[in-house]
């Protein structure tokens, strides 16, 4: 939700938030939201709602746990260049909602990964901007962890984002956060319940399959994309973590 005219209150799963002109704010399947004109304010209210079904939420954001947590605070002012970004996106799609076509589909799932992928550089640097990193929610079991397990996991998911495509190996992100691989192990599977090398892997595999499925580039060149040494190696890793290779993988996904 964009807002251009006056302020809005709005609020997500109980959490309020104010929205004034030139903010943007997100919502995710599951989350309550309530939205209404700011009290005291006067004169029209104008926003943009962008909203998608089911299937392009889970093309768009196939983690929404893990989304939910990147996207903190949900609202953020945004400045004029990325106020023009988002006029642009929100023109494309009403011309092609307007003048549908047969592959407009696929045109539409297209603007909203991009779209998304500009959102998420929006708020990464808001947050590396202000210092304040949300720390992930506990999905862990049993008693729920202190605050700065949650706040070494957070931390740890936006360095694997920032650099996965360059970096697989765990001692370079002990480097980054400055901890023992003892205390990043225990931090995540506590907060997490999971290992270190499974979320960079699974990092890395997302953004494997996203340049398989909607780039046309080579697998040779996605592999040196990810930085792998030879297809080869590319080729194994890929097939160790999903059951397919690079190239099964890429077909299924054209049926």
């Amino acid at each position: 939700m964009y807002c251009q005219q006056s302020m809005i209150s709005f609020t997500c799963n109980g959490v309020p938030f104010k929205l004034r002109p030139g903010w943007l704010a997100v919502g995710f399947p599951g989350d309550i939201i309530t939205v209404q004109r700011q009290s005291g304010t006067t004169g029209e209210v104008r926003c943009i709602v962008f909203a998608v079904n089911d299937r392009y939420a889970d093309e768009i954001e196939p983690d929404i746990a893990l989304a939910k947590v990147f996207f903190t605070p949900r609202s953020l002012p945004l400045d004029e260049s990325d106020r023009r970004e988002l006029k642009d996106f929100i023109n494309i799609m009403r011309s092609i909602t307007l003048n549908r076509s047969r592959n407009s589909d696929n045109t539409v799932m297209m603007i909203c990964k991009a779209m998304s992928f500009e959102m998420r550089s929006v708020w990464r640097n808001y947050q590396h901007t202000t210092g304040d990193i949300p720390a992930i929610p506990f999905s862990g079991n049993g008693p729920a962890p202190d605050s700065a397990r949650q706040k070494l996991v957070s931390s740890f998911l936006f360095a694997v984002a920032r650099h996965c495509e360059r970096r697989r190996d765990v001692d370079f992100y002990l480097d980054e956060l400055k901890v023992s691989r003892r205390q990043l192990a225990l931090a995540v599977r506590e907060v997490a319940d999971s290992t270190i090398d499974a979320v960079i892997n699974a990092s890395v595999i997302l953004r494997a399959k996203h340049a398989l499925r909607y780039s046309d580039n080579r697998i040779k060149e996605i592999a040196a994309n990810l930085n792998f040494d030879t297809q080869a190696s590319f080729y194994k890793y890929f097939k160790l973590h999903t059951g397919l290779t690079p190239t099964e993988y890429r077909a299924q996904q054209a049926e």
